[in-house]
């Protein structure tokens, strides 16, 4: 009898488990910014592809971080089309990953004088440190195709506009 409950309840556990899981796996969370990151930011990253890729060794970022959580501005002289500002999800907090990031689309080329676009990007916003907003880029693309390479910013300090 208790193999026959037990073979009836397992169904239900098993799928209480992955809807669980699915919940606490999601990387990112809508919610309001911190408030120390609401306004306008500028600054520069260096760019970690190969120049035979883009000649260009430092890229441009322009945000403004509204208080709702929307995010617009420029990656290089590309527009940012408007998104969310999104943060980790709490189980990172434990391996000391929290971020916010910003997955969106990109209008335009990204680099004009060298004709380099890419479709879209995530910026993630590390943390704030001597208030500048510490960053790192990725946009669409991939590590193994040069046709679509992912173009990749790191080391982004954003000081704010005052």
């Amino acid at each position: 009898m208790c193999k026959t409950l037990a073979a009836k309840l397992l169904p239900g556990i098993l799928l209480l488990f992955a809807l669980f899981a699915l919940t606490a796996c999601s990387t990112a969370r809508e919610a309001a910014p911190p408030t120390a990151y609401v306004g306008n930011w500028y600054g520069l990253g260096r760019v970690t592809i190969p120049s035979e890729y883009m000649n260009q060794r430092q890229l441009s970022f322009a945000l403004v971080i509204e208080e709702n959580g929307n995010v617009k501005g420029y990656v290089g002289d590309a527009f940012i089309e408007r998104t969310k500002l999104m943060k980790s999800a709490w189980w990172m907090g434990l391996i000391g990953r929290k971020y916010h990031n910003a997955s969106f689309s990109i209008s335009g080329a990204i680099v004009t004088r060298e004709s380099f676009r890419r479709e879209g990007g995530t910026l993630t916003i590390h943390k704030l440190e001597n208030d500048e907003l510490l960053c790192s880029f990725n946009s669409t693309g991939s590590h193994a195709s040069v046709d679509n390479l992912m173009l990749t910013v790191r080391d982004i300090k954003l000081a704010r506009v005052k």
